[in-house]
């Protein structure tokens, strides 16, 4: 039964399927009837144009917009309760009855939070009282040179506060605890201001005298309160100075590259200074140490043409002749031994110049070279002892290695003629090899200006 039934449900649905395709055709053809009388009306007959239609949208209506009110956050900028500053007071009420911390760290957040305190407000009036306050907290974090860093710069800078005593007496017994014996008298002059300076200078005194009194004990904390003195003072005409004393600090504590750091600050920042040929100087020497040869040649190059006047040019050409035999760079050693020589003629640093280019010319196997430079010696210093065996040298290069016999019986005939040659214990040999080769080149010679026969 089910099965008939769906049988005829089956053929229902497609007869109404063929009866909606054949309709589908008049229904068009009534839709093109109802549209030709408009389109073939006379153009003057007055027609009546259909209402438009009215578009869903125009149709609905517009809802009304909701305001929104104002948030609090977003009001006037002008209100008086619109903007919030920080109170100094309530923070510094915030600081100072902080219970004491029970760990080091909790010591050392507190520190924290004081040192910014005191940096936004150098001028606060418990100033004082507060590096009091963050002096016990390094303490607590067994941080005991921040400690007496912080007990100097209270002592320094507000000398007639009645904090200032106190300091002191907490400064030699921390410094006696903290550091060695032997820098007692140093730290003893230093818990003592100078008298008749203002806040820059005597701050500026301090920071020249950590390292002459304290070594490099302090250096890490002294550089840090040099940097935050270059922020206050940045027109202080002095801070070359305090420069050259922390790199010098670092150089003796062997900092080497942390040295460089502050000579380099020194003649960059400091062009004009007294302390810039030292400074750069310093920094050469200190690459040369740290293995950092071509930074070396560099800032040795850049002092010689800066600074041709001073006097460490000539240790800085003494320095790059060093260097580039060191670096197996022979010719440009010779031409720097070249330029001591002509810059300090007839010097101890010329003499060692002209053994320098010796050895160069010779390691090159230049030995026209170095017959020029084992003459250039024995004319320049005649009266050293090893004028006649330079003579004597470069009479044998020639004879053996550039054959010249000319120059070889030349030099020869002069080391034989040379005043002062036989206090040398060896110059009987060399007398008598000289004599042999005089014998050997003089009948060559003879033999070369004789007239030709005709054969």
């Amino acid at each position: 039964m089910t099965k008939n039934r769906s049988i005829k449900k089956a053929a229902s649905l497609f007869i109404l399927s063929l009866a909606g395709l054949s309709l589908i055709p008049r229904l068009s053809l009534a839709q093109d009837e109802t549209t030709t009388p408009q389109s073939s009306a006379p153009a003057s007959a007055p027609s009546a144009s259909p209402a438009p239609l009215k578009s869903k949208n125009k149709e609905r209506k517009k809802k009304p917009r909701r305001k929104h009110k104002k948030s609090p956050s977003t009001s006037n900028a002008s209100a008086p309760n619109s903007s919030k500053t920080l109170d100094r007071e309530a923070e510094w009420k915030f600081l100072s009855s902080e219970p004491l911390p029970r760990n080091k760290k909790e010591a050392a957040g507190l520190a924290k939070a004081m040192s910014f305190f005191i940096a936004a407000n150098p001028s606060f009036p418990k100033a004082p009282k507060a590096w009091m306050l963050l002096a016990s907290f390094h303490q607590a974090a067994k941080h005991n040179k921040k400690a007496l860093m912080d007990y100097l710069s209270l002592i320094y800078e507000y000398p007639t506060s009645s904090e200032a005593l106190e300091a002191q007496s907490n400064f030699l017994t921390l410094a006696k605890k903290t550091l060695g014996r032997h820098l007692k008298p140093g730290w003893q002059n230093l818990a003592s201001p100078p008298q008749g300076m203002n806040k820059e200078e005597r701050l500026a005194a301090m920071l020249e005298n950590i390292p002459l009194y304290t070594g490099g004990s302090l250096r890490k904390v002294a550089e840090r309160e040099f940097r935050r003195f270059e922020v206050r003072f940045p027109l202080y005409p002095h801070s070359d100075d305090i420069l050259m004393r922390l790199a010098q600090l670092f150089e003796a504590d062997s900092q080497r590259h942390k040295a460089i750091i502050f000579f380099r600050e020194v003649f960059s920042a400091y062009p004009e200074s007294l302390h810039a040929p030292k400074a750069e100087f310093e920094a050469a020497a200190l690459y040369t140490k740290v293995g950092e040869y071509k930074n070396a040649i560099g800032t040795y190059q850049k002092l010689i043409a800066d600074y041709p006047q001073s006097d460490r040019v000539q240790p800085a050409l003494e320095a790059l002749s060093a260097l580039f035999s060191k670096l197996d760079q022979w010719t440009l050693a010779i031409k720097t031994d070249q330029q001591i020589i002509k810059l300090y003629p007839n010097t101890p640093v010329s003499k060692k110049a002209f053994k320098n280019a010796i050895k160069g010319s010779a390691e090159m196997s230049d030995f026209s070279g170095e017959v020029s430079f084992l003459v250039a010696f024995a004319d320049a210093f005649s009266q050293s002892r090893e004028a006649p065996i330079f003579l004597y040298k470069a009479a044998g290069l020639c004879y053996e290695k550039t054959r010249d016999p000319a120059r070889a019986e030349q030099l020869y005939q002069r080391y034989l003629t040379y005043p002062g040659h036989w206090y040398d214990p060896a110059s009987w040999w060399r007398r008598h090899r000289a004599r042999h080769r005089l014998s050997v080149l003089s009948p060559l010679e003879n033999q070369g200006s004789a007239p030709a026969t005709n054969s």
